[in-house]
C-alpha cells in the first residue's frame, strides 16, 4: 500500500473491504482520492453500498449484474483494459460470470 503523506484523510482498509463484501483492497489513498483492488469471485456480491465519484479500469474480461437502489439493473461486459465512470450513488454489484471478476477503482471524494 502506498503511504498517505501527511494531513491526508485516513480511510480504513477493512472499511473498504467490508464496503466490497470483503472483496477488495485499499492499494493508495490522498485526499480526495483512493485506489482499490477488488477480485470479485464467480457468484460473489458486493452488497448494496454507497459508491463515490470513481474511475473504473478492467483487469480482466469480466460481466456483472449493477444494481442501483430503487431497482435499477442492468447486466455489463467490461474487457481487459477498458475504462469506465460512474457517478456516485448507493448501488450492489454481483458476479455473473464463471470467472474472478478482477477491477481497479479509482474513488474521488
Amino acid at each position: 500500500m502506498v503511504a498517505a503523506p501527511s494531513g491526508a484523510s485516513r480511510f480504513c482498509e477493512s472499511a473498504a473491504s467490508d464496503i466490497a463484501g470483503g472483496h477488495a483492497a485499499l492499494l493508495a489513498e490522498l485526499d480526495g482520492a483512493r485506489v482499490l483492488r477488488v477480485a470479485l469471485p464467480p457468484g460473489a456480491r458486493q452488497p448494496l453500498h454507497a459508491g463515490s465519484a470513481r474511475l473504473v479500469y478492467g483487469v480482466n474480461d469480466h460481466r456483472v449484474l449493477f444494481a442501483r437502489e430503487g431497482g435499477d439493473q442492468r447486466e455489463m461486459a467490461h474487457g481487459a483494459g477498458e475504462v469506465h465512470w460512474h457517478e456516485a450513488g448507493r448501488h450492489a454489484v454481483e458476479n455473473v460470470a464463471e470467472t474472478t471478476a478482477r477491477f481497479v477503482l479509482f474513488a474521488f471524494d
